[in-house]
């Protein structure tokens, strides 16, 4: 009768030891699918930041160049030299 307590104590144990690690990897589980989110989350907003700055840099390409024909036309008089800045201008106009 003592050896069936002890077994019956024993199983009762080792479940509640599979009980509680179960709910650990249940727990973890959803850490590791949250970070994988919001991974995935923070690599969209760094895509978009590059997006971002690429579409800066060629802002101010443009007006760099804009700036250094209209430069050129008021330092020459030569017509030429604002071909840069009206192909600025007109791509402006129609965004």
């Amino acid at each position: 009768m003592e050896e069936e307590s002890n077994a019956l104590e024993h199983r009762k144990q080792d479940h509640d030891y599979i009980y509680i690690g179960g709910g650990h990897l249940r727990r973890r589980g959803i850490q590791l699918v949250s970070g994988q989110i919001k991974n995935e989350e923070n690599e969209k907003w760094v895509a978009h930041t590059f997006e971002v700055l690429q579409n800066l840099d060629l802002v101010l390409s443009s007006l760099t160049d804009a700036e250094t024909g209209e430069r050129g036309y008021v330092l020459t008089g030569t017509a030429t030299y604002l071909e840069p800045y009206n192909q600025v201008r007109k791509s402006e106009r129609g965004r």
